[in-house]
């Protein structure tokens, strides 16, 4: 019986062992993917990412790692700006109560309190 151009499109692609992606392989089952979807339905279900072990598939995922890796980086950049900020006004605090504290000390002594 032939198969339509419609029924082709929505077919399920069922990979082997050595093309499935690394959930699949760790469960030992098969991996499912459509043609539209990037994820297996393990790994949509788990809410993990796909990854297959295929030169042009890892080509995509190091330039995904790449950029993860610079966004780490900015991000830990901003947050050693915000920590330098924070301990600059923590001193200024603490020395602002050092010298509340030393004026608070010469009021009394000045009006015996």
């Amino acid at each position: 019986m032939p198969v339509s151009k419609k029924e082709k499109i929505h077919k399920v692609k069922t990979f082997t062992k050595k093309t499935s992606c690394l959930n699949c392989r760790k469960r030992g089952i098969k991996c499912e993917k459509e043609d539209s979807e990037e994820n297996c339905s393990l790994c949509t279900r788990q809410g993990k990412k796909c990854i297959i072990f295929k030169p042009q598939y890892m080509e995509k995922h190091i330039v995904e790692l790449t950029e993860e890796v610079r966004r780490n980086k900015e991000e830990i950049q901003d947050l050693k700006i915000r920590v330098t900020n924070l301990e600059k006004s923590h001193n200024k605090l603490l020395l602002n109560l050092k010298q509340r504290s030393i004026l608070d000390e010469e009021l009394k002594l000045e009006f015996n309190f």
